[in-house]
């Protein structure tokens, strides 16, 4: 017998064993795994660079960001209330503009009268340094602003006659908030039902839905100016809901007001050397940036992450109208660190990393460049009216 032989056909017959058992095992983990279009590299220091990403423009242009930015009504523009005027309408007057097409504002010295549209003196120009409406049918009269003089307010009707408003001041007691039932319309199978519907009443029995064309709000309440991040001044404040989709309502001290789009989410993006951040103002484009973090998939990478400073990075804060806020925070070569942050404390608190394809960095900074871009060059297009 050969042994020689026959130890080496054993030996050939554990290794095809050993062979065949690990690509089955290499079979098994392969179907397993997460499929990914990351592409697999040696953890480097430098930055990861797969399609090419730029800094949005539009981010640079924005110096400090304001939940108030996005208007979509405005009740009162004194800009087209009021117009220049370019001939002279009357001799012996130097008139400067025309209000509402129902005031002339002259001008004699130093001091600003009125005019009604026939040409006769309604206000002598004796008193006061500026005229200038403040709201549809009411004047601010202004003295000498050196003299830091109290302003007088006075409301005007339609042929011209002054009304000295006395003691004029705001009062958030005079919006009274209105609620009526009403029957909504069946769908499909479900029946028709009673909903509430909510509206402002202000002064002079107008209503804040009546210019906007919103229909009446599903809810309705008043807030602090403390829990909204902006530079505008207004004296009432109010958060109200429609369709899901939420709103700021700000009325000004002549009860003018302003309905901006609420603020969904907060985004902070550094590529190389610039920064920049800006809110999410718009509701679907919102839920457009929640699909999409829902969709990413995790990569089966399991690197040490770069411990490089200079790394770009985007922070997207969402959950800011639920009080629900989380805050996912992705790096260039594609690590996330998200952090649950609860101010009603029915959230539990979640802080955890994950590995997202690499190509999931270049997504977001994609839509911010091209989704939150147009939102913007909205807002910069629209007249925004701060008081």
């Amino acid at each position: 017998m050969n042994w020689s032989k026959m130890i080496a056909a054993a030996s050939a017959l554990v290794l095809a064993v050993s062979a065949a058992g690990c690509a089955e095992d290499s079979k098994k983990g392969s179907d397993s795994a997460v499929t990914t279009t990351a592409r697999e590299a040696k953890a480097a220091p430098g930055k990861v660079e797969l399609k090419k990403y730029e800094f949005p423009e539009f981010l640079g242009s924005i110096k400090v960001p304001d939940m108030l930015s996005n208007a979509v009504y405005v009740s009162f523009d004194a800009g087209s209330y009021s117009q220049p005027v370019e001939e002279q309408p009357f001799e012996g007057y130097e008139c400067t503009q025309l209000i509402n097409d129902t005031l002339y504002v002259f001008k004699q010295g130093k001091f600003s009268g009125l005019l009604d549209m026939s040409g006769k003196v309604v206000l002598e120009a004796d008193t006061y340094a500026e005229i200038e409406p403040c709201s549809q049918g009411m004047l601010t009269l202004s003295r000498n602003k050196e003299l830091n003089s109290p302003d007088d307010y006075a409301y005007f009707d339609e042929s011209g006659n002054i009304t000295p408003a006395e003691n004029y001041a705001y009062s958030s007691e005079d919006i009274v908030t209105e609620v009526q039932s009403v029957l909504t319309e069946g769908d499909g199978d479900s029946e028709a039902v009673y909903k509430d519907i909510y509206d402002l009443k202000l002064p002079g029995g107008s209503y804040v839905t009546d210019g906007a064309g919103l229909g009446g709000w599903d809810s309705v309440e008043e807030i602090s100016a403390e829990s909204i991040v902006t530079s505008k001044v207004f004296s009432g404040y109010y958060r109200a809901v429609k369709d899901s989709s939420y709103y700021f309502i700000c009325i000004d001290r002549f009860y003018n007001y302003t309905v901006y789009n609420g603020a969904y989410g907060f985004v902070r993006l550094k590529v190389g050397d610039v920064y920049g951040e800006c809110y999410i103002l718009d509701s679907s484009d919102y839920n457009e940036l929640d699909q999409m973090i829902k969709s990413f998939g995790s990569s089966g990478t399991a690197q040490t992450p770069s411990s490089d400073t200079g790394l770009d990075f985007i922070q997207i804060e969402t959950g800011l109208s639920t009080g629900e806020k989380t805050v996912i925070t992705v790096s260039a070569d594609g690590y996330c660190f998200t952090d649950a942050v609860s101010t009603s404390g029915d959230q539990p608190v979640n802080k955890y990393f994950s590995k997202l394809d690499k190509e999931s960095f270049i997504s977001l900074v994609q839509w911010v460049d091209q989704v939150l871009s147009k939102e913007y060059a909205q807002i910069n297009e629209q007249y925004c009216s701060p008081n």
